[in-house]
């Protein structure tokens, strides 16, 4: 069951209550880049949580990933981040609300459920936000010629290091706990940008909703 407009500030919404609860629970108070990117991680993670689980039409689920992205965006200006920084984490929220979406439609269209594909849908994203962590011990079960490119593409796509460079303007690699214990931390690694992360993943959503809305379509046919 998709539901209208109004249901869809309830996910709108999501994002925004996770930066303010990740600033409030951050080690470094506010507007400091420390707390930023902490409320920035947890607006992403609850954006992939609430469009994943909420289903919406997709006007409203556009109208609601607009809104969060916005609203993240305008939190990250007052806690400081500019102009560049606001845009970076706008971009990065709208982009993981879309994805969520899409791979959710397409997880309930192959028949995994409400839950079951909203389950699977944010575990997936929220993987790929710990991606700078796990880049490594899977590339080591590659062929050596294939690891570097791997590690680049793990890191490219995880949106939280993006969001660490762009939006709260850290050195994610070179912060205390990565440094030390993230071999690819130490290598000549090119840096995720946020433009280029959220384009990744705004169309693998909306490929993904593409393909959803394919299978009704012959569905109904």
């Amino acid at each position: 069951m998709r539901l209208g407009p109004r249901v869809a500030l309830v996910p709108a919404l999501g994002p925004l209550c996770g930066f303010l609860l990740g600033v409030a629970t951050a080690s470094d108070a506010w507007p400091h880049a420390g707390g930023a990117l902490r409320g920035g991680i947890a607006a992403l993670a609850l954006a992939a949580a609430a469009f994943a689980f909420v289903a919406l039409r997709p006007r409203a689920c556009a109208l609601a990933a607009l809104a969060a992205s916005l609203s993240v965006g305008v939190a990250f200006l007052v806690a400081g981040a500019g102009a560049d920084g606001a845009l970076a984490a706008a971009q990065l929220i709208g982009a993981q609300a879309l994805a969520a979406a899409g791979f959710a439609a397409l997880g309930r269209r192959v028949g995994a459920g409400s839950v079951g594909a909203g389950a699977v849908t944010s575990i997936l994203l929220a993987l790929a936000l710990t991606g700078l962590f796990w880049a490594d011990p899977v590339a080591e079960h590659v062929p050596e010629r294939a690891r570097w490119g791997l590690r680049q593409a793990v890191l490219h796509l995880d949106s939280a290091t993006a969001l660490a460079y762009d939006a709260a303007h850290l050195d994610r690699l070179l912060a205390p706990g990565v440094y030390d214990r993230v071999p690819l931390a130490n290598t000549s690694i090119e840096r995720p940008r946020a433009a280029t992360t959220a384009l990744c993943w705004a169309l693998f959503g909306l490929c993904a909703g593409l393909l959803a809305a394919l299978g009704a379509s012959l569905r109904r046919g």
